[in-house]
């Protein structure tokens, strides 16, 4: 709604451009449960979820838990030529309390030229994440933004 009233004769709502910001939604849950909490919202295309988990590190310094909250949806139409879809053809959530420790490590290099690039996973890297630290999966990698990405667990019961 936004881009259209800016590109149109229409007023901007202000409405409209209040949720038209990424951590809107963030914001608006810690208002309204009255909870004065830290939060921070990360977007990075492809490489959302690693540099989430990059967050997380550092949030950890400071805190005993954080929980990761990994969501996509559908790309509106404005901007759908410009960016991939999401991996699913569906909205989804998936959440992950967090803790310091070394039950999860994540890692990456540059892909080669010559590299064959590795196949993509009809899940998003969250879901993987999730299975990974319950030790369901021993790892997993992704391509993203020029990088391999390595999540590595405990070790499978």
């Amino acid at each position: 709604n936004l881009l259209t009233s800016l590109g149109g004769t229409d007023k901007v709502s202000p409405t409209d451009f209040a949720m038209s910001v990424h951590n809107t939604v963030a914001g608006a849950i810690t208002i309204s449960s009255g909870q004065k909490l830290p939060v921070s919202v990360v977007t990075a295309l492809d490489a959302t979820f690693p540099q989430a988990l990059f967050e997380v590190a550092a949030m950890l310094q400071t805190y005993k838990r954080v929980l990761l909250v990994d969501y996509d949806s559908e790309i509106p139409a404005p901007f759908s030529a410009f960016v991939n879809q999401p991996l699913l053809p569906f909205p989804y959530a998936t959440g992950l309390l967090l803790t310091a420790g070394n039950e999860l490590r994540l890692s990456a290099r540059l892909i080669c030229e010559d590299e064959v690039s590795k196949p993509v996973s009809s899940w998003p890297p969250a879901l993987h994440a999730a299975a990974v630290s319950v030790g369901r999966e021993a790892s997993y990698e992704f391509a993203a933004s020029g990088l391999i990405w390595t999540l590595t667990g405990k070790a499978a019961p």
